[in-house]
């Protein structure tokens, strides 16, 4: 026999399915898309290289490396690259600055994306020569800092 109570039952449990399945289509869809939640410039690092430096810009997306400015030296340095791939369109463009301190041959730097003009840019303490270069991961770019000779 159907009753009025035995209907509300039914419609509540429905109602507990329904909120149960929203919940787990909205955790999937959050899993599915990293890139849309992570930082676009994810870290920045200084390593040693034998007597040399080297500073590792992270992307939280694969990246095409374009150019730097200036070339071989200088204060102030400039990396363009463009984001690619899936999700490129998605990357969370928040400002990102972090304070390097100075680290065998390389000088204390001061990193912050994005520029206006889109770059990244690195501000060292003094002048300073380097090369830079993208890493084969396709997700980092490397600043190169050879040691001062005879140090």
């Amino acid at each position: 026999m159907i009753t009025m109570k035995s209907i509300m039952g039914a419609g509540k449990m429905s109602h507990m399915v329904a909120r149960r399945f929203i919940c787990i289509a909205l955790f999937g869809a959050a899993m599915a898309a990293p890139v849309a939640h992570a930082q676009a410039l994810d870290s920045v690092d200084v390593q040693a290289r034998g007597d040399d430096a080297e500073i590792v810009m992270r992307f939280a997306a694969p990246i095409l490396y374009l150019r730097h400015n200036p070339l071989k030296e200088g204060q102030s340095l400039r990396v363009y690259f463009r984001f690619v791939g899936v999700g490129a369109q998605e990357v969370d463009l928040t400002p990102y600055a972090s304070r390097l301190r100075a680290f065998g041959p390389a000088p204390g730097a001061r990193v912050s994306f994005p520029e206006p003009d889109g770059s990244v840019s690195v501000t060292f303490d003094e002048a300073t020569r380097f090369s830079v270069r993208p890493n084969a991961d396709g997700r980092s770019i490397s600043v190169l800092i050879a040691g001062k000779p005879g140090g």
